[in-house]
């Protein structure tokens, strides 16, 4: 029994601790490493941060406010520019200062389509926060009652409830 000891004892350091071994050992958490340090500097060259101009025709976003909301490395908090024509507009997005404006026409609440001008889209985190600093100056404009001001502003919540009434799920609850 001894022997079959020395035996293993041998096997395992004869072949632990080659070079080979070692290298195929280390390299997995090293490659791992690697592929996450790529994903964060991806991430990080990608993000812009430069403000969103707007040209307002409508009158809404007159005297905007803005309800401060804290930002990431990855999703910060956008600026945005008022325009009083598309032309300092444009030639703001051609100097660099903005990466892209939007257009809200005269007649804006009964006409919904919004133009986006640009060189490279905007990301849809700062479209969506764009989205939300209308909705939340839609809500203001409207002199509307507070408490449905403050439903516009908090968006929708959809829940799905089976027929026979054994299982509900609400959007909040949703898992990708």
């Amino acid at each position: 029994m001894n022997k079959l000891w020395q035996i293993i004892k041998h096997e395992y350091v004869r072949h632990v601790f080659r070079r080979r071994f070692l290298f195929s050992l280390l390299s997995l958490p090293a490659i791992v490493l690697v592929m996450v340090a790529v994903v964060f500097l991806i991430g990080l060259f990608t993000t812009n941060s430069a403000p969103l101009g707007y040209v307002d025709y409508s009158g809404i976003l007159e005297n905007p406010v803005r309800e401060e909301r804290a930002g990431s490395l990855f999703n910060p908090v956008i600026a945005f520019e008022p325009y009083p024509q598309e032309q300092k507009a444009q030639a703001a997005l051609d100097a660099g200062e903005i990466q892209g404006y939007f257009i809200i026409p005269a007649d804006y609440p009964e006409q919904t389509e919004i133009a986006l001008y640009y060189v490279d889209e905007p990301d849809g985190s700062a479209q969506a926060q764009f989205a939300d600093f209308l909705r939340q100056n839609l809500g203001s404009f409207q002199d509307l009652d507070p408490q449905l001001s403050e439903r516009l502003e908090s968006g929708s919540l959809i829940t799905m409830t089976a027929l026979d009434g054994s299982n509900e799920t609400r959007q909040d609850q949703w898992y990708l």
